[in-house]
């Protein structure tokens, strides 16, 4: 701390209050000096997107530095880290010689699902002083696409032949932008793979399958840029026709699989009836142990009119059917083991398995 100086006065008659205020003076103008020296200490500001979950794969930066000497330019480096501890390797590494305010982002897309942390150090070359900001993070990078329909709802049939495909992806600057994408979807029978070029929907032009089961997927490329990145995200949904007859009776695959998954705690079980029969619907783990009795249970019992199964009703915005689904529970209640199980249906005179993923619970 600065020690205001010593102010001499004459202690003659009347000059006792002078002599004071002199005093009062120096130590204001002393104080005044040390906190523009506090205040013009040199600081490096890092201005980072707000928020937990970064909205760009190629965020904009802006770096400040304060208080440094005339001599220009300075030399400022900008790392992005996914440790916090900044020893690498690094997602950007990146020195520059700018003037003491610049604005920078990466040249290629963070990594998606990855933590990333962030910090910018200045240095004066003339003084040879160095300043390193405070650490931003840890910011999540998104996933580089989303699916959004079909389904709206989980086990939601899709009851037209020609559905709207919309899918979803963070920002991206260009280069290495704009996103690149091409849609595949596919059933047992009939397989369709589209490049959409930057569009996010798809209306197939061929009227997909009646009463089929369909998986989709969309592949997400950057444009340019080294470390263009191709990310595929699926789902399963079901063209339901209902004026279109039952040609056989059949055990379709459950979905989600793997499960649990984000958008549903179950797997949903569907099946068809070509006849009135009386069902039965389990499952299994690899060693053939009966592990739990769907169908028949409390609300099914008896034979099951000609129909179809396990959907949800669309009227009341209904999921999958519950009574046909399965959480990953044995007869007891109790969670079962993470792994491949089997799912077995008899009906009608026809026996279907089909396999099934349980991620377990924790």
């Amino acid at each position: 701390m600065t020690t205001p100086p010593r102010v001499r006065c004459a202690l003659v008659r009347g000059a006792a209050l002078a002599c004071a205020l002199a005093g009062a003076l120096a130590g204001t103008l002393a104080l005044g000096t040390s906190r523009l020296r506090a205040q013009t200490s040199p600081t490096v500001t890092l201005v980072a997107p707000a928020g937990d979950t970064l909205r760009s794969v190629t965020p904009t930066f802006a770096i400040i530095g304060s208080g440094f000497g005339p001599a220009r330019p300075l030399r400022i480096r900008f790392q992005i880290d996914t440790t916090g501890r900044f020893t690498g390797p690094f997602e950007l590494d990146s020195t520059v010689m700018a003037d003491s305010q610049i604005t920078i982002r990466p040249s290629r897309a963070l990594r998606e699902l990855a933590h990333v942390f962030f910090r910018a150090t200045v240095t004066d070359p003339a003084s040879g002083l160095t300043v390193t900001s405070g650490v931003f993070g840890p910011r999540f990078v998104p996933r580089y696409v989303t699916l959004v329909s079909p389904p709206l709802v989980i086990g939601q049939p899709v009851r037209t032949r020609t559905p709207r495909f919309i899918w979803r992806s963070p920002a991206v600057d260009e280069p290495p932008g704009p996103w690149q994408y091409t849609i595949t979807i596919t059933s047992p029978t009939q397989r369709i793979v589209t490049p959409v070029g930057s569009d996010t929907t798809f209306v197939p032009k061929a009227n997909l399958q009646p009463n089929a089961v369909y998986t989709w997927s969309v592949a997400a490329n950057l444009a340019q840029g080294i470390g263009s990145s191709v990310e595929v995200s699926r789902l399963t949904f079901v063209v339901e026709d209902s004026l279109v007859p039952i040609a056989i009776t059949d055990l379709y695959s459950s979905f989600p699989s793997p499960f649990p998954s984000l958008v549903s705690p179950v797997t949903c079980i569907w099946f068809d009836l070509k006849n009135p029969s009386s069902v039965a619907l389990d499952i299994f783990d690899l060693r053939g142990v009966h592990v739990r009795q769907l169908v028949p249970n409390s609300e099914i019992t008896g034979t099951l009119a000609a129909g179809r199964y396990g959907r949800g009703r669309t009227e009341f915005n209904e999921g999958c059917d519950g009574r046909f689904a399965w959480d990953g529970t044995d007869d007891r209640g109790n969670t079962v083991p993470e792994g491949v199980y089997i799912i077995r249906f008899r009906g009608d005179g026809v026996q279907r398995t089909r396999k099934v993923v349980f991620r377990g619970r924790r």
